[in-house]
Order: C-alpha cells, then sequence, then structure tokens
C-alpha cells in the first residue's frame, strides 16, 4: 500500500465566526500566542474575490490557524455553513505538492480547492484551476501547483486535508511570515530545504 510523500504534520486550521474571540479565548485558556494578519484577499471557489481574517498562533507545540470568513464561497465559509465552528482541515507538509495531491486523488480523494499565490495583490493570488467532477488526475496534478497549496476531501464532508509544501512553509516562518518568533512553541517542522 502506497502513501502520500513524507507527511510531516504542520497545522490545525480552525473555521470560526468570530476569530478575535477563538484566539483571546485560547491564549487565555491555554496560553496560546496568535498574530492577527492582515485581511487575507484571494479568489473563492467560484474564482470570485473572497476574504478572510486568520490569526496564526501556537501551543502545546503546535501551530494554528484561526480562519474566520469574511467575504466569498471558501471551503472554511462552507465548513461553517455545514458543520458550524470546528477544525476545517488538517495541514501536512509534503515535499512535493504535486506529487501528494496526485497520490491522494488517485486513492479517491477529492480538490476541493487549489490556491498559488505568485504576487502580494489579488490579481496574482488566485484559485490554480476550475476542476470538474469528470477532470481527470492529470488535469488535476498539472494545476496543482508547488508555489500554492491544496485542499482535499478524504471523505464526504467534514474535515480536509491541506498540502502544503516548502514554499509555503518558508514564506509562513519567513522575517515577515505569520509564525516568525514563534518557531520555539513549535514540535513538529519539516526538514530544511533551504
Amino acid at each position: 500500500m502506497t502513501t502520500f510523500t513524507d507527511p510531516i504534520a504542520h497545522h490545525l486550521g480552525w473555521a470560526v465566526y468570530d476569530a478575535d474571540v477563538t484566539a483571546a479565548r485560547y491564549s487565555q485558556m491555554l496560553g496560546a500566542q496568535f498574530k492577527l494578519q492582515p485581511i487575507y484577499e484571494f479568489y473563492d471557489l467560484y474564482n470570485r474575490p473572497a476574504s478572510i481574517k486568520v490569526y496564526y498562533g501556537a501551543v502545546a507545540g503546535m501551530a494554528f490557524e484561526i480562519i474566520e470568513p469574511l467575504t466569498g464561497t471558501t471551503p472554511h465559509a462552507e465548513f461553517l455553513r455545514d458543520h458550524g465552528e470546528g477544525i476545517q482541515h488538517i495541514g501536512f507538509w509534503v515535499p512535493d505538492v504535486k506529487k501528494a495531491t496526485a497520490d491522494l486523488v488517485a486513492k479517491g480523494a477529492r480538490v476541493e480547492w487549489m490556491y498559488t499565490r505568485d504576487s502580494d495583490d489579488i490579481e496574482g493570488a488566485q484559485a490554480a484551476a476550475q476542476l470538474t467532477v469528470a477532470s481527470s488526475v492529470e488535469e488535476i496534478v498539472d494545476a496543482t501547483s508547488n508555489q500554492g497549496l491544496t485542499y482535499l476531501d478524504i471523505k464526504d464532508g467534514g474535515t480536509q486535508i491541506e498540502f502544503i509544501g516548502p514554499y509555503v512553509h518558508n514564506i509562513i516562518f519567513s522575517e515577515e511570515g505569520p509564525l516568525h518568533g514563534m518557531e520555539e512553541l513549535i514540535q513538529t517542522f519539516p526538514p530544511d530545504t533551504t
């Protein structure tokens, strides 16, 4: 039995109605440390402008992402609509986002969303492809970017899998990144790829 390539647990992503309240609650109850990010603007599941409010943080050796959907039809907004607040995705670092995505799609996973960011403006942040249920594994893999991330559903509904690779990980922990300075609070790290 084959498995996706060298995954390492990276973070848990919560979809919530109010990110400020949730971050404050985890800080008060568990001593978590969070950093509020500028509003993220990108394209939603229908390739329309969307936005989310995000806190990145860490506690108990794990990285956390608290996500409040603001506009658009995002995976996070759909999760809230269907399930209420909770863990919307489990983030895994993989050395090759394309290969890991192809491996899970070949086993029956469904790509829910792809994201790539090639610049700092909204025109550079976009859904990488418009896929249908008839899309082949080759089309999905071709549309996947190693400079982005993918969300996959491995069952009908519920928590999704997010694959990020070295490119996105390095941005998150760069000097300007949301988790810079919290490295000592996080116990799982991918291998150094710099």
